[in-house]
């Protein structure tokens, strides 16, 4: 996957439900003090998209940053899988 076609991916994933998400995500959300709607919203307006190469299972890896609703910026670690859904690793504040 190639970093412009991130953007339509995660738009695609979050229309269709195929998102998950890792206990870390999860820790990382609650210890930034953000919120599932924070995240989407930095994911349906991305600002920046870093390649990572690949995680663990071999499927390519993204820091996508955007903005919270609160004007933060957010950056979210994510995988995309094979058959569409998009795997939110961790997220964190700048």
């Amino acid at each position: 996957m190639d970093a412009r076609e991130v953007p339509q991916a995660i738009s695609d994933a979050l229309d269709a439900g195929r998102i998950e998400v890792t206990r870390h995500f999860w820790d990382e959300l609650r210890e930034d003090a953000f919120v599932l709607a924070d995240v989407r919203c930095a994911l349906e307006a991305v600002s920046k998209i870093v390649p990572l190469g690949e995680d663990r299972a071999g499927n390519p890896k993204f820091e996508v940053s955007g903005m919270a609703l609160d004007g933060r910026l957010v950056s979210v670690v994510c995988s995309f899988k094979p058959t569409g859904a998009v795997l939110l690793i961790t997220v964190y504040e700048g």
